[in-house]
């Protein structure tokens, strides 16, 4: 852009230059006249410069426009030669750098007073009869249009090769801006990505190891009371506490790593969950668990798991129930989860990480959860999972 506008600062005053000598040559013996055309010449070339410097209005641009048309008229006219040269700039100019009506009456004046123009100096060059004067005319006349039409729709094509590689060098510029946008966005979302997956496997890691850990603490406490009674079930209590401590290891490796998925359906791991925690003898648990709850996505069934988890360690560590109820059901507009027990029950609930982190689980997906608690009379959990939820299909719609 900048270069083609340094070339055509350099051409244009080539030309200048080309039509003063041509102005200097021919008047050279008759100072008047050539004095008057150098008067013509300097007035061109200021009004040029005021026009390519800006100007205010495009009244003052078109005015001294039309100024340049008649200057250069009148210049090919008066003084012949190769001043007509300056005809084609003025031309140039009008195509290239404006639009509209009024450019375009500037362009059919130019273009006419360049052909009858030529016309007229064949006429006063050539004193030759009318027969031969009209068939030259008309041939000069038809030669001239070709190569002025030639001309102007070079000049267009130019223009709009201009006004494409403008419109692809703003498009480039926004593109630019776009790609920095998205590129800031895309970190962002990376941090706060990096932010959700650690807060996920924190949750998963309290989830997983708090309740294992409850049960490995029951064991325990059972072992240590049995240990002066009864050897053998105290040596499979020790036994059971050793699994439990390798299943430690295992879900915090698995929650570390992602929390690989488990083989086991939701249902045997609820029922081996509910089967660790009964075998110290303490806890009872009941499980009623609808089949078809199998069928929905693994951000569901991940969800009802680690909240009964959840459910069933609040329900031991905090409420200190030895009958804990579990219901799993499902109809045409939701999951029903309830984990109701018989513990001590609250008069005022505080909420811990666990039941927050139920919470955050259930409203991430649209759900609703309700508690119901009393002093003494327990502790109940009522958590509606939406199934036109998108996380959510049954297996009969596979």
């Amino acid at each position: 852009m900048i270069k083609e506008k340094k070339y055509r600062y350099y051409i244009r005053w080539l030309i200048l230059i080309l039509i003063l000598l041509n102005i200097l040559f021919s008047f050279k013996d008759n100072v008047t006249i050539l004095i008057l055309y150098l008067c013509l010449y300097v007035v061109i070339i200021v009004n040029d410069r005021i026009r390519i410097r800006g100007m205010t209005s495009y009244k003052e641009y078109y005015i001294s426009l039309t100024v340049s048309v008649v200057l250069s008229a009148a210049l090919a006219y008066l003084v012949g030669g190769y001043t007509q040269i300056y005809m084609y700039v003025v031309i140039y100019e009008i195509i290239l750098f404006n639009s509209g009506k009024y450019p375009l009456f500037l362009l059919i004046v130019e273009i006419l007073m360049i052909l009858f123009g030529r016309a007229v100096l064949n006429a006063n060059i050539n004193p030759i009869s009318i027969p031969e004067y009209l068939k030259e005319t008309i041939f000069d006349f038809f030669a001239m249009s070709a190569f002025l039409l030639f001309y102007c729709l070079s000049i267009y094509s130019y223009k709009s090769l201009f006004i494409e590689k403008r419109k692809v060098e703003k498009l480039h510029d926004k593109l630019k801006q776009s790609y920095d946008i998205l590129n800031e966005q895309s970190k962002n979302i990376k941090e706060l990505t990096i932010t959700k997956e650690r807060n996920r496997v924190a949750q998963e890691i309290h989830d997983t190891l708090g309740h294992s850990l409850i049960a490995l603490n029951m064991n325990l406490d059972v072992a240590h009371k049995m240990l002066d009674i009864d050897n053998i079930k105290t040596k499979e209590l020790i036994n059971k506490s050793q699994i439990l401590t390798k299943e430690c290891m295992n879900n915090l490796r698995d929650a570390v790593y992602t929390l690989k998925e488990d083989n086991n359906t939701l249902i045997k791991l609820i029922q081996k969950m509910a089967d660790n925690i009964e075998s110290t003898g303490t806890v009872k648990i009941d499980i009623n668990i609808d089949e078809e709850v199998e069928g929905m996505k693994a951000e569901y069934n991940r969800i009802i798991y680690t909240t009964i988890k959840e459910g069933i360690t609040n329900s031991i560590k905090h409420g200190q129930s030895d009958r804990i109820s579990i219901n799993v059901g499902l109809n045409k507009d939701n999951v029903r989860i309830s984990i109701e027990d018989n513990g001590l029950g609250c008069e005022n609930l505080v909420k811990s990480n666990g039941l927050l982190g139920i919470e955050d689980r259930i409203s991430e997906v649209g759900g609703l959860i309700n508690y119901d608690f009393s002093v003494s009379k327990g502790f109940k959990i009522e958590i509606y999972l939406p199934i036109e939820n998108p996380v959510i299909f049954k297996c009969s719609e596979i």
